[in-house]
């Protein structure tokens, strides 16, 4: 009987595993390599052998267990198919298929059946029956037998009584049937007249049966209760053994078991009873006291097949699972421990997840039969194209390469030929394979063979629907910055109601080339999704909805330099209709997977948390059950960080715009993008929309329009501060998800400033600079205020203004941060006859305020009327704005032109100087000669040389012109914010140029030198306006002190001036060059362009007091 209690029909068997444990395997659970691939249906087992049947024949399996080749055909023992076996002491009993019986072996006590002339028979011999067999046993030197019909009969040895003979029918036996208490042939057993009989079972001295309708009838030998029926020494009759369980109703008996002189038995509901001797606690009740009647076993099983042999017990419950208990002999328990017995049904934890389909005890070994059957496959639905992997989960699994899955179409009336695939063993009872692409959809059965050619019988079935294809999101674009909360996505798709309405529908968002991995599908999110109503949508609202495949691939690559895989192509466009399209609508949180994608660019080396990545794409698949996948979305969803954080340049001209380039992070490919230009100080809030250009993923551009297109009337272009502040934002229009109509979606919750300026008029420090380079300039907006933008591009523009052109110079700026300014607002309360002396605007603008941080007026702030004490002053109350500032650096080129210029330059001066001097020659009137006699002998040409204009040369004199004096003495400063659009002269600053400054003399210096806090008057030569003047007291080994001077130019010369310092602190570490201990002598350095370079004294030329 196979295990779910239906015939095992013979032609249809399958492949197994045959586990053996005992002392040939050192009491360790293995399975037969030999014997792998043989369609074993059926073991046996007794006395010291096990037996393995197949259609082929009887193997013999301790001796395949030591087989070291291929050739089985060395085990088997008998070329006959048998269905099922029974052992003897020393004789066999096999049933076929078709129910004829086959005995041999040792037939001394008549066990054989075939009469007293036959009892030494070596090879199996049929036994003539009325009826087919359906059940066999043995005993120690007894056999029995059931026909279909019911009928027992028994031969054999009958000392015990085993055989169930009434006495007086055994005196009307005919001669040679019946000796001294054995009987040679079959003989009907007249109880199962009135019982019919569905199955037998021997003990060494003691035979059972179960009637069809449950009963249990024993006899025999019965001194240790195994009769069940109370003390006695023996039984002749077949008696009934009544069989009660724990909850007082009579169980239905199905099987039985005997041991040498215990019994087991099981009942329909899966109870397991047990009586007789219990020496090695082989009643399974825990102990070893033997039971004269039924004793139901407590345990949470159901008994199916149950086991007897010797001292030993075992079943099989309702799930395959093994129990064994009572002797351990040589490891026959299948336990692997070392405990001689155990008192308990234990199960076999050696084959767990397998169904145990037989079990066979002998003396010192035991086997377990596990015959290959498919259980279930996972999924039992699956799409028609995309199914990935299914799992088939069974029992009787082996590792070969034959594995080979059959599906074959329900219904199919052989038009179709079964598709199949190979499997692959992944583990003890699971086998795995890539299912083929099925012609249709429907329903399919799926069977298995091990060995390629032998499929299981028990096929499993399976749905194969139409592969659901996901199409578009809304919305397309999600910021991940609020991705904490859930996102509520809607996805179009077909055949999304191939699953049903009312199905359970959960949707895998996976990442798809996100820059820091290079594996697609690394981290993902689920969520479940509701099928939304059907509703009729027209092509204009479809094809609003996401980004469609063509636009996303190019994004992907041009972000990412990617390729989507190649994907099979659907078999829809064969179908005459289009599919209708549906929607879901899910709710999903996508934090888990961004910190996923976190976690593994940190693992591969790419962006750390502490940046995290700022842009994936993730596709979306429909799960179709527990494993497989429908295909990805035709469209991306967009997951950003979109963060611009710069713009450049950071300022534009007002009259002409320009190309800006914005940088930032999370930037995709896309045509999607607008910029808003929003003009901070409008009142009415003005703003423009510009559409915005994908550059890099780092980077967008797009083209600012000039200042007038948006300001109209609001505000002054011409405003005198020279900077108007916007504020960029970006956003996207998409369709929104109900009813398609367009909607505006910021991209970032915040704002980039973008500066439009009039090209400003430049406030410089310091105020002269050397003609041949160094000085350091320090640039502001007009009024000394500072720039509240930082910009990259900036240049600084030196235009010298002369006869001769002379080409302007550019240099290149810096924007250098200043101290973050505070604009403050103080409203002070006064008193009574107290004077107002809050700051104006522009005092608390002066220098270092900012025209474009926002003015806090007084008026919006809610005066209190705080209460105060009387002379007391009020509290200050103030509000603070702070904002980020700057001011544009740059070192002053050599100014001296190009040589060619230089010879022109000088040239014409010294052509204008020599025209001055002849017009000043010209101008001046001959002297008159008193009128007196003339002197005789006068030479007329030293007469006439006399009374002659003086000559240009001597009319120039000292005053020839230099290089120094013919070059221009200013020089214009102008700022060019963006690098590219130039000042006008206007708006340029005029500084001085100088060359150098020349010490003559200290005025006034006494003897034995100046004291500390002495005021120091030094002339100069060659002094220019300056604003900034210092002095460097300066000693030997480089040592030296630098004071604040007031420089003041000479009204009468004004190539000449002084410099003016206080001695206002004693030398301390100024080492005196001239060493004198009366006086010290120090040199003197002169700096008028802000201590950048400084004019040197050639020798001490300061006395100062000794401190």
């Amino acid at each position: 009987m196979s295990l779910d209690g239906s015939s095992t029909q013979h032609g249809k068997r399958t492949t197994s595993v045959l586990h053996v444990c005992g002392e040939t395997t050192s009491q360790k659970v293995q399975f037969v390599q030999s014997l792998l691939g043989c369609k074993i249906f059926e073991i046996s087992g007794g006395r010291d052998m096990l037996f393995a049947l197949t259609d082929e024949g009887i193997y013999d399996v301790l001796r395949a267990v030591d087989l070291r080749d291929d050739n089985i055909e060395s085990v088997l023992v008998e070329d006959l198919g048998a269905d099922s076996m029974a052992l003897g002491k020393q004789h066999f009993l096999a049933l076929s298929y078709n129910g004829e019986i086959y005995t041999w072996g040792q037939g001394s006590a008549g066990e054989l059946g075939h009469g007293i002339s036959n009892i030494n028979i070596p090879f199996p011999t049929p036994l003539p029956v009325n009826e087919p067999i359906v059940s066999i046993a043995c005993g120690d030197y007894h056999s029995c037998v059931v026909d279909k019909k019911g009928n027992a009969y028994a031969w054999g040895q009958n000392f015990d009584k085993q055989l169930g003979l009434y006495e007086k029918a055994n005196k009307m036996l005919g001669p040679g049937t019946c000796v001294e208490g054995v009987m040679m042939v079959p003989k009907f057993l007249a109880f199962s007249l009135s019982h019919r009989v569905q199955v037998m079972a021997c003990g060494a001295r003691f035979t059972a049966a179960i009637t069809k309708n449950g009963d249990l009838w024993t006899w025999g030998a019965g001194e240790c209760g195994q009769l069940g029926t109370g003390r006695c020494t023996a039984r002749e009759n077949p008696q009934i053994c009544e069989v009660m369980s724990n909850s007082g109703k009579k169980a239905l008996m199905v099987g039985a078991a005997c041991g040498n002189a215990h019994l087991l038995a099981s009942s329909r509901d899966g109870e397991l009873f047990s009586w007789g001797l219990n020496c090695k606690g082989q009643l399974g009740l825990g102990d070893i006291t033997s039971r004269y009647a039924p004793v139901q076993v407590i345990g949470a099983f159901a008994a199916k097949k149950v086991f007897a042999l010797g001292h030993s017990s075992a079943f099989v419950d309702r799930d395959g699972v093994l129990f064994t208990w009572g002797s351990n002999t040589a490891g026959r328990l299948m336990q692997e421990v070392n405990d001689s017995y155990l008192w308990l049904p234990t199960p076999v934890t050696k084959f767990d997840n397998n169904i145990i389909h037989s079990f066979a005890f002998c003396e010192k070994h035991s086997a377990a039969l596990i015959i290959t059957r498919l259980l279930q496959v996972t999924p039992d639905q699956c799409p028609q194209k995309s199914v990935n992997t299914l799992q088939l989960r069974g029992c009787g699994y082996y590792k070969t390469d034959t594995i080979i899955v059959k599906f074959m179409k329900v219904g199919n009336l052989g038009f179709q030929a079964p598709r199949s695939s190979v499997g692959t063993l992944e583990s003890t009872g699971e086998i795995t394979c890539k299912p083929p692409k099925f012609n249709e959809p429907g329903e399919y059965d799926v069977s298995i063979a091990i060995n390629g050619q032998d499929f299981t019988t028990d096929a499993v079935r399976i749905l194969v629907y139409a592969d659901p294809v996901l199409g578009s999101f809304y919305p397309f674009i999600v910021d991940m910055r609020n991705c904490d909360e859930p996102v509520s996505i809607i996805l179009s798709g077909t055949y999304l109601d191939t699953l049903g309405e009312d199905a359970p529908f959960r949707i895998r968002f996976s990442s798809y080339g996100h820059m820091s991995s290079a594996v697609k599908g690394a981290a993902y999110v689920e969520a479940d999704a509701m099928l939304m109503p059907a509703e009729s949508r027209s092509d204009e609202q479809r094809d609003g909805r996401g980004m469609n495949e063509e636009d996303l691939e190019e994004e992907v690559r041009d972000t990412f330099g990617t390729e989507r895989e190649d994907e099979d192509e659907d078999n829809m466009s064969q179908m005459e209709e289009p599919p209708r399209e549906r929607r879901l609508k899910c709710s999903v949180n996508l934090s888990p997977m961004w910190q996923s994608i976190d976690d593994q660019s940190e693992q591969t080396g790419g962006t750390s948390l502490s940046e995290p990545p700022s842009l994936c794409f993730l596709q979306a698949q429909l799960s179709l059950n527990a494993n497989d996948l429908s295909k990805a979305s035709s469209t991306h969803l967009i997951c950003h960080r979109f963060t611009p954080m710069s713009a450049e340049p950071a300022c534009i001209s007002c009259d002409t715009g320009g190309r800006v380039t914005v940088t930032g992070i999370g930037f995709f490919a896309s045509t999607v993008y607008k910029v808003q230009v929003v003009i901070t100080e409008s009142a009415s809030g003005l703003k423009t929309m510009v559409g915005c250009t994908y550059h890099s993923k780092c980077s967008l551009f797009f083209d600012a329009p000039s200042i007038d297109s948006v300001i109209h009337d609001d505000l002054d272009p011409n405003d005198p501060r020279g900077v108007i502040r916007t504020d960029l934002t970006f956003c996207y229009t998409s369709p929104s998800g109900e009813g398609g109509e367009l909607e505006q979606v910021f991209l970032h919750p915040g704002s980039i400033p973008l500066y439009y300026f009039n090209i400003p008029r430049a406030s410089v420090h310091p105020t002269a600079i050397r003609r041949l380079g160094g000085t350091s300039l320090t640039i502001r907006l007009q009024d000394d205020i500072s720039f509240p933008f930082h910009t990259s591009r900036a240049k600084v523009i030196f235009i010298q203004e002369s006869t001769v052109p002379i080409d302007p110079v550019y240099v290149s700026a810096e924007m250098v941060p200043i101290k973050p300014v505070e604009s403050s607002t103080v409203i002070e309360t006064k008193t009574e006859g107290e004077s107002d002396t809050r700051p104006t605007t522009s005092q608390s603008n002066a220098r270092t305020g900012s025209p474009l941080v926002e003015e806090t007026k007084a008026e919006s702030l809610e005066a209190g009327s705080p209460e105060e004490e009387e002379g007391t002053v009020g509290e200050l109350e103030s509000v603070e704005e702070k904002q980020e500032m700057y001011e544009i650096c740059c070192e002053c080129p050599s100014l001296i032109p190009k040589e060619e210029t230089v010879k022109e330059i000088m040239s014409l001066a010294i052509v204008t100087a020599e025209a001055t001097a002849a017009a000043a020659a010209a101008a001046t009137p001959t002297p008159v000669t008193p009128a007196t006699a003339p002197t005789k002998g006068l030479d007329k040409k030293a007469a006439s040389s006399k009374t002659r204009a003086p000559s240009i040369a001597a009319a120039l004199g000292p005053t020839q012109p230099t290089l120094a004096s013919a070059l221009p003495k200013e020089v214009l400063v102008g700022i060019l914010l963006d690098g590219v659009s130039e000042p006008g002269i206007e708006n340029c600053t005029k500084i001085v140029l100088f060359d150098k400054v020349t010490f003559k003399d200290i005025q006034a210096q006494p003897k034995m030198g100046f004291a500390f806090g002495a005021t120091v008057t030094v002339n100069v030569e060659g002094l220019v306006p300056t604003d900034s003047c210092h002095v460097r007291i300066r000693g030997a080994n480089d040592t030296s002190l630098c004071v604040e001077a007031t420089a003041a130019i000479n009204e009468l010369n004004p190539n000449f001036g002084t410099v003016v310092f206080q001695l206002s602190k004693p030398l301390t570490g100024v080492v005196d060059p001239e060493m004198k201990s009366r006086v010290a002598w120090y040199y003197l350095d002169i700096s008028i362009d802000g201590m950048c370079t400084f004019d040197k004294s050639e020798t001490p030329v300061l006395a100062v007091k000794p401190h």
